[in-house]
């Protein structure tokens, strides 16, 4: 009995310890913090440590023996195996081990900060904050950029320079990373109860600016992923819970207000949505960017030319310095604007072979979810929320934009830990049912 005891004091130290590690994970993983020096390279390792501690210590192995943890592994194991076959391998070994290697480790840490009612509400309020957080950086660029008479095209992204923070995020970024949280705050308001308005109240204001944050960054494609997102919601609330979806008319009122009293008081705002139509010309600056693309993975299309943003195309392949990476992006692009075509560049055939049955495992055990959770709306509701951001955010955006790997295996692990959550009670209703 003291064993026992003393084996639940020990997991819950461990636990408690692996949360505060992923948080401080989550932070560089979702902001672009700066800080934190060695801490940024050294913080995957040990959130992964403990979470992998705990899951030994509670005899926890339902992840590793998933099919969604082997598809995740093998794209992981190809990515390495594919290192000797890099135009520069240490580059793609340093990229490999940054990206791909600390994205399994964030995987294995949302499983085990998920897969639990409590664990669930506590990542989920830590989300909001980080949200919040973000969402500040951006509107205290904003109206410190206004007041200062700056008025650049793309004017609204956090840019936060203060004594104890700074952190930046591209507009595009900025967008993608507020539309993968919407899905998930909505999913938040299903799952709260009806009489529960202390919990509905901040998320709809969150998501009121979160919309708003969206059509002030001026990302067309961030726009398109918002329209889908909530037709997507509106369709799955219409048929199955019309008090939810009342909440959502609610917060879609609080934000028209809110932007058009943007358009009254900003002016570089209404002269950028009366330009946008002009702009839409960097649609065709992609598509010189995806003709290069496809000439470099004709050149090496079964490996690619190797994991890393430094490895570019220019009718030949070379590597360019940190310092470069500016002067390069004005000439020929350091990225592809394709997930597709992204891959392709980067790890041929073999990769994309291998990327592509992760993605496919994973959307399909989200659909899965939906199917085995009916009765369920709040279980229902965060598998949905899944489904939303791969097909508006990472299939669709994925289109023009690269979206993060880490970004993808954050929502993945996600996943995973409701999956485990939920499969007990899948198994009770199958054996009474």
């Amino acid at each position: 009995m003291a064993d026992t005891a003393d084996n639940q004091k020990f997991a819950q130290n461990v636990l408690i310890l692996s949360r505060v590690s992923l948080y401080i994970f989550l932070v560089y993983i979702l902001t672009d913090v700066s800080a934190g020096g060695d801490l940024k390279h050294i913080i995957p390792y040990i959130s992964f440590s403990l979470s992998l501690l705990y899951m030994i210590v509670r005899r926890d192995f339902q992840l590793l023996r998933s099919p969604l943890f082997y598809a995740l592994a093998g794209y992981v194991a190809v990515s390495y195996l594919l290192i000797p076959f890099s135009f520069a391998p240490g580059v793609s070994l340093a990229a490999a081990n940054k990206n791909i290697l600390t994205s399994l480790f964030l995987v294995v840490a949302m499983y085990v900060h998920t897969s639990s009612k409590r664990e669930t509400e506590l990542m989920l309020g830590y989300l909001m904050f980080i949200l919040a957080f973000v969402l500040f950086g951006a509107y205290y660029t904003s109206f410190s950029e206004f007041n200062a008479g700056i008025a650049e095209r793309h004017w609204f992204y956090p840019y936060v320079k203060l004594a104890f923070v700074k952190f930046k995020m591209h507009f595009n970024g900025f967008a993608m990373l507020v539309n993968m949280y919407i899905p998930l705050m909505i999913a938040s308001l299903v799952q709260a109860r009806a009489d529960e308005k202390r919990k509905k109240a901040p998320i709809i204001i969150l998501l009121a600016l979160s919309v708003v944050a969206v059509f002030l960054s001026l990302s067309r494609g961030g726009w398109a992923v918002l329209i889908i997102t909530f037709m997507l919601w509106a369709f799955y609330l219409g048929k199955n819970m019309k008090h939810v979806l009342t909440l959502l008319v609610y917060s879609g009122i609080i934000t028209i207000l809110l932007m058009v009293a943007v358009w009254v008081a900003v002016p570089s705002f209404r002269l950028t949505i009366a330009q946008t139509g002009e702009q839409l010309r960097t649609v065709n600056e992609r598509t010189i960017i995806w003709h290069r693309v496809v000439r470099a993975i004709e050149a090496s299309p079964l490996y690619g030319w190797g994991l890393g943003d430094r490895i570019v195309w220019d009718e030949k392949p070379y590597v360019i310095k940190e310092e470069e990476k500016k002067l390069v992006f004005d000439k020929v692009g350091y990225h592809s604007h394709n997930m597709i075509l992204h891959v392709l560049y980067h790890q041929g055939i073999i990769g994309f072979f291998s990327f592509g049955l992760f993605m496919g495992v994973s959307f399909l055990s989200a659909l899965r979810g939906i199917k085995r959770s009916r009765g369920n709306a709040a279980d229902q509701a965060f598998f949905f929320s899944v489904v939303c951001v791969f097909i508006s955010l990472f299939f669709l955006h994925g289109m023009i934009e690269i979206v993060y790997f880490t970004w993808i295996c954050f929502i993945v692990g996600f996943l995973s830990g409701r999956y485990a959550a939920a499969e007990p009670h899948w198994r009770l209703n199958d054996k009474t049912g």
